[in-house]
């Protein structure tokens, strides 16, 4: 199957037969959808009018209904993300609302929250969530880079900064790696950075010489540790996991009946 936003619903499409289910849920645009490690749940956020709170829908695959119903940001979901466990839900609000919650699944209630970024950083665009610990998550935006640790018992989160020196970037995408030892970026100046997460240290940039066009926009890592990524000019490129040069690339892509 493959799930995506059309408009205020989501569609289940089966790739073999076609055939479209809808989830009917959201009273505005969705703006953001991710699904649970396991399987069983699929997040979505949308926006909302100025003013007005966003609502976030977790829903129950199997049955295709709602499970919960999360409501705390304002205007607009920026980006959603389940913990490697799908115990926890981590959402981040657009930029009038500039917090990350972190969400209990099973409850369906919030255990903490924080500002995603210090107020002289520009905005925070995106998550991602350790593969080995549950208690950790990444963000990135315009020139803010944050490691967070989650402390259930007294209900905080806590970031550390993540020093990138002088390479100054706006993040608009991240994966981790299958080993869990390096967070790669994706940034709208077409190349990608890379971060040794036991240290939370800056390891490199790259590609050195051909950025890719427009930025990068979407990026996965695949099993073998190379970098599925997708780019503002419509290209969707398999890279190299240590000079981040392109492999192959795929241009309007489609799959055969």
């Amino acid at each position: 199957h493959m799930i995506y936003p059309l408009g205020c619903n989501l569609v289940i499409e089966n790739l073999q037969t076609r055939q479209q289910e809808f989830l009917l849920g959201h009273n505005n645009n969705v703006s953001c959808l991710t699904i649970s490690n396991n399987g069983k749940y699929i997040a979505s956020g949308q926006v909302t009018f100025m003013g007005f709170k966003a609502d976030i829908i977790v829903w129950d695959y199997s049955n295709r209904d709602p499970y919960a119903r999360l409501v705390l940001h304002k205007v607009k979901i920026e980006d959603l993300v389940f913990n490697c466990t799908d115990r926890y839900l981590i959402s981040l609000g657009g930029q009038d609302d500039g917090a990350i919650i972190v969400w209990n699944i099973e409850t369906k209630e919030p255990v903490c929250g924080s500002p995603a970024q210090h107020k002289s950083a520009g905005i925070t665009y995106c998550l991602v969530a350790s593969k080995e610990d549950e208690y950790q998550f990444y963000s990135g935006g315009h020139g803010t880079l944050r490691f967070w640790q989650l402390d259930v018992p007294n209900r905080k989160i806590r970031p550390t900064d993540i020093n990138t020196g002088v390479v100054k970037r706006i993040v608009k995408c991240m994966t981790v790696s299958p080993d869990g030892l390096h967070l790669y970026c994706g940034t709208t100046t077409g190349d990608i950075l890379m971060i040794y997460i036991p240290a939370t240290q800056f390891k490199t940039i790259g590609p050195e010489k051909k950025k890719y066009a427009m930025g990068i926009t979407a990026m996965q890592s695949l099993v073998n540790g190379d970098i599925l990524i997708g780019t503002g000019e419509g290209k969707v490129h398999i890279t190299e996991k240590e000079t981040f040069k392109s492999l192959k690339y795929f241009v309007n892509y489609i799959i055969d009946e």
